[in-house]
This record gives C-alpha cells, structure tokens and sequence, in this order.
C-alpha cells in the first residue's frame, strides 16, 4: 500500500494545474494507485522497496528543483519565464493558424 500511496503523491505533487482543477482526471489516477495496491500486493518486498524509494526521491527532487534559487544554480529557467515563453509560444502559434488560409 505505501507503494502505491508513493506513487500517487509522486504523481500529483509532479503535476501542473490542470490535474489540480480536474475532477476526471484526479479520479483515475486515485484509482489506478488503488489497483495497484491491489495487483501488486503479491509482489515481492523487494520489488516495493525499490519503488518506495524511487518515488521518494522523485518527490524530493521534484520540490527542490521547484525552488527558484535551485533552478537559478543549476541554469534552469524560473518557472515564471517558462510560463511566460509556454504562453507567447501559443499566441504566436495561434496568429500563424488564423492567417494561414
């Protein structure tokens, strides 16, 4: 079971907004973390072990590389500027569709 709840915080801390604002989507994920938990259940401990311990660190690195100074330090964009270029990309995008004939 703590696999399977690893996993699914693993998944959801990872996420971006839309899973947070979509009940749909946030529904099917808990329920593949349940089956999981259900079909796993005879596996052996090790194979657990193993991803109890990835997830955690998939966590971790997913909340520090999260952090501004992190990224400043390893030569990562903040995410402000690559929510700004996601978002100029798509207008740019959708003036090309609407002149194109």
């Amino acid at each position: 079971m703590l696999s399977a709840g690893t996993w699914l915080l693993n998944f959801e801390a990872g996420v971006g907004r839309a899973y947070h604002e979509g009940a749909e989507l946030k529904s099917r994920t808990r329920t593949i973390a349940a089956a999981c938990w259900m079909l796993a259940g005879n596996l052996p401990s090790g194979v657990h072990l193993f991803w109890i311990t990835s997830n955690v660190f998939a966590i971790a690195r997913g909340q520090v590389v999260g952090l501004d100074r992190v990224r400043a330090a390893l030569g990562i964009p903040a995410r402000a500027e690559v929510a700004a270029a996601a978002d100029a990309q798509r207008g740019a995008e959708a003036a090309q569709r609407r002149a194109a004939p």
